[in-house]
């Protein structure tokens, strides 16, 4: 026993002591206890985000840049589980853009409808977690049924063509006012211009119920009502129609959560 004491130096005798010391106070130590894979992910944001800040240069130019920022795991999560209750196909998928504004506004979700390569989501700085999972459900299902809408072949034609009409008609508008020649042709150009630009957003409206549709067949009509209820409800201004034609979560909620005619008049005929 001396001999072996002898061999321990100082400094293994002190943290020998310590530890000793720490299990007669609290006890034998406790098992490992592996992180959950949402943990990993929320530490793996931390380290990448203080990586960035301090590689990416001065503080002007990273203010002056637009950050691209990890989706969280639970939005994943959700579209995961979203696209297999639609029975998407997984080379189907979509890539998920995830950002962050400062001001306090209902969450949104948007696809291009000329380069649908991804589902843009938009939410509050520090209110990340505020909807709940039917209001999460129908909002990520909604951008993946605009998304496989948008990729239709037809579709996609459509929203090409009128595209580059828009394009070519105020390229041509443009030079010809630069020109100062205010005939017919400038006329004729703002008239092409104003028409694709109203049949565009028309377009885009169109798609945009036509993807509510199928997210009542994917989720449900009772399940789809109750989420973009409660997407109304904590809207501010639940009437105000999106940017470019989208179409208000009032008038959406009112389509879906409408009575269908077929039920109606089963009911009228079984009443009389």
């Amino acid at each position: 026993m001396t001999h072996k004491s002898f061999d321990k130096s100082p400094k293994q005798q002190r943290a020998g002591d310590l530890e000793q010391l720490l299990t007669d106070y609290y006890g034998p130590p406790l098992k490992e206890q592996p992180l959950s894979s949402a943990a990993w992910m929320d530490v793996q944001e931390q380290l990448t985000r203080r990586r960035r800040v301090r590689l990416d240069g001065p503080s002007w130019l990273r203010r002056a840049r637009r950050p691209i920022r990890l989706v969280p795991f639970y939005l994943q999560e959700a579209l995961r589980n979203v696209a297999a209750e639609a029975h998407v196909q997984g080379w189907i998928s979509p890539r998920l853009r995830y950002h962050l504004r400062r001001r306090r506004l209902l969450p949104t979700i948007g696809v291009s409808l000329l380069w649908p390569s991804a589902i843009h989501i938009t939410f509050s700085r520090g209110f990340e977690r505020m909807l709940e999972q039917d209001e999460l459900d129908v909002l990520l299902a909604s951008g993946l049924a605009r998304y496989l809408c948008y990729l239709k072949p037809g579709q996609l034609i459509i929203s090409r063509l009128l595209g580059l009409l828009v394009v070519i008609a105020s390229l041509t508008s443009f030079w010809l006012a630069w020109k100062q020649v205010f005939s017919w042709p400038f006329w004729l150009a703002l008239i092409v211009l104003l028409s694709s630009l109203v049949l565009a957003g028309w377009h885009k409206y169109r798609l945009a119920l036509l993807a509510d549709a199928q997210v009542v067949r994917w989720l449900g009509r009772e399940r789809t009502c109750q989420g973009l209820q409660g997407l109304v409800t904590r809207s501010a201004h639940p009437r105000r129609t999106g940017w470019w034609a989208e179409p208000s979560l009032a008038v959406r909620a009112r389509r879906v959560c409408a009575q269908p005619a077929s039920t109606r008049s089963e009911r009228l005929t079984t009443v009389h």
